[in-house]
């Protein structure tokens, strides 16, 4: 029997969400993720030039000789990851981050825009697993734009989402469950935003006050204690 290592230690795998309110003027890559335009050249950025020929990153799925329905992208978030699951498990605090960069007014408006789901995964060895699950974003009335100025705040989520901190992986759970609450709506997004907050802020020795203090900190004199 040939040994297989274990899920923990094996190479990472490049797994690719297809996003729609999302447009991406510049291009961004570091060693955990990347966001590109559907347009590119080599909007996955591989190196082997025999996978990059059976893929067409203009549609999803991303396979020259995919028979079925596509949909068009307006973007791709790509996650290099162990597994699938643990992919998931990026993409939701990436896209908790760029909720944020939503003008608040904007960021609970939704349409009835056409979204999408599905993810792909491309391992080093050239297998393509495909998922057709739900979107990973509600259908906003306005595009996120991804320029120049969002840069700064990716690579350090990079390099967070790198770290072994307990306080940064606080922050990242905060960020899932941001994620979480994007698409729902307000009466059903108030609770998970609460554990955001709880994620982030809580204590379990001293959970609501231990919340109201460091939110109160936070945001100096603009918030009241009640």
């Amino acid at each position: 029997m040939r040994w297989r290592p274990a899920p923990f230690f094996s190479p990472k795998k490049l797994t690719v969400f297809s996003l729609v309110p999302v447009v991406v003027t510049t291009n961004f890559r570091s060693d955990q993720f990347f966001f590109s335009s559907p347009g590119g050249k080599n909007a996955f950025f591989l190196s082997d030039q025999r996978l990059r020929r059976q893929l067409d990153t203009g549609s999803f799925p991303p396979l020259v000789d995919f028979a079925g329905q596509r949909h068009v992208p307006s973007a791709w978030l790509g996650v290099y990851s162990p597994d699938s699951r643990a992919a998931l498990k990026t993409r939701s605090s990436i896209l908790g981050a760029l909720a944020l960069t939503s003008l608040p007014q904007y960021r609970y408006l939704f349409s009835r825009r056409e979204v999408f789901g599905g993810r792909c995964t491309i391992s080093n060895d050239g297998e393509i697993t495909l998922s057709f699950e739900s979107e990973h974003t509600p259908p906003c009335v306005y595009d996120i734009h991804i320029t120049d100025r969002d840069i700064s705040w990716m690579e350090q989520l990079s390099i967070k989402l790198q770290s072994t901190d307990k306080n940064v992986i606080r922050e990242l759970k905060a960020l899932e469950y941001f994620y979480r609450a994007w698409s729902l709506s307000p009466e059903e997004r108030f609770p998970v935003l609460c554990m955001a907050l709880d994620a982030i802020f809580g204590d379990a020795n001293n959970a609501t006050q231990a919340v109201v203090d460091r939110v109160c900190e936070t945001l100096d004199s603009r918030a009241t204690e009640k």
